[in-house]
């Protein structure tokens, strides 16, 4: 289970990463409440 998690670590960061700069994105430059932002970017 750990060697599973391991490898899997990189690829979370990056999409943690890429959500966080999305949500700044959106919020700060196109003015979408981030809340708003929150909803539609949860995963299914």
């Amino acid at each position: 289970m750990l060697a599973f998690g391991v490898g899997e670590a990189s690829g979370a960061f990056k999409n943690m990463a890429w959500g966080v700069l999305l949500l700044f994105y959106y919020q700060q430059v196109v003015g979408v409440e981030a809340a708003l932002v929150g909803l539609a970017s949860r995963s299914p």
